[in-house]
């Protein structure tokens, strides 16, 4: 009897797929503002480093360019050194981005509600989620990078079937994976074997 009760007040509400997926799409409209609002350092910090890009990104790619067509080994020079500096402040920035939402997620998921959120209330929360973001970016990018590197030398760079191959990677390890570190960054222990 108690079992129907709560079922008759909503808790165990039976929905479509489509229904779930719309009141999904509609909560982060709902509460735009107050999202921003907690989500504004981190994006400053990828505006930031989105316009360092942009500043550096001629001598980049002239770099890159001359790199690439070069016989000799290519020393370090200042528009190389940039590329990697700013592709280790871009990782950096997509991290904190993803600590930050993923607090706010976890949150949401704590309280059943959207919660008042304030950035300086949850620094320590979102330092541990920016840290579980940027180890699992890392561990992402070297596996991707290992499998994708000898791909593209058997083939060539230039090739078509290394986009192609590169895609198919994506969605068989990407997809798994993303769905295993969402639990890691909301805090909980993923079960891998069910």
């Amino acid at each position: 009897m108690e079992e129907k009760k709560e079922m008759d007040e909503g808790l165990f509400k039976s929905r479509s797929y489509l229904s779930c997926l719309n009141e999904g799409l509609k909560l982060p409209t709902r509460h735009i503002l107050s999202l921003l609002r907690f989500l504004y350092p981190s994006l400053i910090a990828g505006a930031v480093v989105m316009g360092l890009w942009g500043v550096f990104f001629n001598q980049i790619t002239v770099a890159l360019t001359r790199w690439m067509a070069a016989s000799e080994p290519v020393v370090l020079s200042f528009p190389l050194f940039t590329l990697i500096i700013l592709s280790v402040l871009s990782l950096l920035a997509d991290s904190f981005y993803m600590g930050n939402v993923m607090t706010a997620v976890s949150r949401f998921a704590t309280a059943g509600a959207w919660p008042a959120l304030r950035f300086g209330e949850a620094k320590r929360e979102i330092f541990n989620a920016s840290l579980r973001a940027l180890t699992c970016t890392l561990v992402a990018v070297v596996v991707f990078s290992l499998l994708i590197v000898p791909v593209t030398l058997w083939l060539g760079a230039g090739n078509v079937w290394v986009t192609v191959v590169s895609y198919v990677l994506l969605l068989a390890l990407g997809v798994p994976y993303c769905m295993v570190n969402y639990g890691l960054y909301v805090g909980r222990t993923p079960r891998l074997l069910v």
